[in-house]
Parts: structure tokens; C-alpha cells; sequence
């Protein structure tokens, strides 16, 4: 496609592999600079709101605005790419960023510690693993377009909002509860990999590496299904690293 014809709203779909910018780019790196203010925005605003996640409370309305917003970027995306024809199986919602997205919906609804840590423990480093290893910017023609800024803003928005209730002493993660991201991981990839077998997909990268990022390097050493071994050990790795001060200071609060 020309990139002459190609407008703010030209769906990414609809442009060639390999006609966008790279990885590590000066463009990529504006993007990640304005997805960083905007977490940092959003939970400084959130930790001056009056405490309180339940009824009419403004803590309470900003949730549900960050993550309606989210939800309504991606389906501004999926309209507008079925208006140009060119919405299909491969883009589908269906990563865990767009499941863990209608997780913080139901998070600012009915506030709870299983959905809590689900985001805690998938939300914050599948958005940034999102932000830092973008892959459809490696389609985005043209630098300021629709689908580059909402890919960027959703993960932004699914990094921000375990951030924000955090920060604001509205949930606590729990070395206890780790069980419980680990059963939805569990119960949600075989059906994926199945899915992405049958339909030539490859929702939550567990059928083929994403382009850029490590699994490419893992993948070239480790073979095809052998990369998800360390995928699944760094997975663990970073868990550990995260949950771990948690434990530590639920450890010192049991001593005093």
C-alpha cells in the first residue's frame, strides 16, 4: 500500500509487514515516553482521590473510566477495521491484554482479591512486555495513527490500573493468592494453543515467538514448542521478584 493512501485511521491490518518502525526506535521510544507519563499521571491523580472503591466514591468512578476506556479503544479498533473489510480471526481480542482489560472492568464493578491479583500478576508485565516489544509497529506505515496510539494507551491503561489500586492501599498482593493466577493461566492456555492450531492464530505467543522480542532468540536455541520452557521460567522468575517484597513484609507484619 501506499503510504500516501494511508491515513490516521487506516487499520493496521491493512498495511504491509515490515513497512513501520522498529523496536528501540526514536519513534518507539516517544511512545514509550508518553505511555510512562501517562501511568504516572494516572496513578498520582488516583492516590489524591478520597479512599474508597465502592459506591459513588471518586476512586471509584476513575477506575471505571480507565478501564472503560480501554475496552472502548479496542472496540473503536474492531469497528472501524470491520468497516474497511479487513477484520478476521487474527485480530480477534484474545491476547491476555485484552482479557485482563474486561478483568478491570470487573475489578471497578465488584472489586475482588482473585481478580485483583490476576491483574497484579498478569496486567503489569504483559503491558509492559506489550509496550517495550510492540509488535504491530512493525505494520504502522505511518507514525501517528488510531491503532498505534490505542495499542500503546490500552497497555498503558492495563499496566496504570493494578498500579493505581495499589498505590492507593485498595488492594494488596498476596504470596498466598499466586495459586490463583497460575490456575487461569493454566486454564487458558491449552484451549488458546488448540484455538491458534486450528486457526493458524497465535493468541498469547504460545504457538510461535513474537517478532522482536526474546522468544525469537529462545526459539532459534530451544527449537518450536522448546521455547516455552524458559517462557514459562521467566514467567515464574518474574513472579517470584514480584511477589516476593510482599511476602517479606507480610512476614514482618506477622512478627510485630
Amino acid at each position: 500500500m501506499d503510504t500516501g493512501q494511508i491515513g490516521f485511521f487506516t487499520p493496521i491490518a491493512a498495511m504491509e509487514e515490515g513497512s513501520g518502525f522498529a523496536i528501540g526506535s526514536p519513534f518507539h521510544i516517544a511512545y514509550l515516553a508518553l505511555s510512562a507519563l501517562l501511568v504516572c499521571t494516572l496513578v498520582i491523580t488516583y492516590r489524591h482521590l478520597r479512599p474508597g472503591i465502592r459506591g459513588k466514591t471518586p476512586r471509584r468512578i476513575m477506575l471505571l473510566c480507565v478501564s472503560l476506556t480501554a475496552i472502548g479503544l479496542k472496540m473503536s479498533e474492531l469497528a472501524i477495521m470491520m468497516a474497511w473489510g479487513v477484520y478476521n480471526v487474527f485480530w480477534w481480542p484474545l491476547h491476555p491484554c485484552n482479557i485482563c482489560a474486561l478483568l478491570c472492568v470487573l475489578f471497578a464493578i465488584v472489586p475482588n482479591n482473585p481478580t485483583g491479583e490476576v491483574l497484579y500478576a498478569l496486567g503489569i508485565p504483559g503491558g509492559m512486555a506489550g509496550l517495550l516489544f510492540a509488535d504491530w509497529i512493525g505494520r504502522t506505515a505511518v507514525v501517528l495513527n488510531w491503532f498505534c496510539l490505542c495499542g500503546f494507551v490500552e497497555h498503558a491503561l492495563l499496566v496504570a490500573f493494578p498500579l493505581m489500586i495499589i498505590s492507593g492501599g485498595d488492594f494488596r498482593p498476596s504470596m498466598r493468592r499466586i495459586w490463583q493466577p497460575l490456575a487461569f493461566v493454566a486454564l487458558c492456555a491449552p484451549p488458546v494453543r488448540l484455538f491458534n492450531t486450528h486457526f493458524g492464530t497465535n493468541y498469547w505467543f504460545i504457538n510461535k515467538p513474537s517478532p522482536g522480542s526474546p522468544l525469537e532468540t529462545w526459539a532459534s536455541l530451544w527449537g518450536n514448542p522448546g521455547y516455552l520452557v524458559p517462557f514459562a521460567l521467566l514467567t515464574l522468575g518474574i513472579w517470584t521478584c514480584m511477589y516476593l517484597p510482599w511476602a517479606l513484609s507480610d512476614r514482618r507484619r506477622a512478627r510485630h
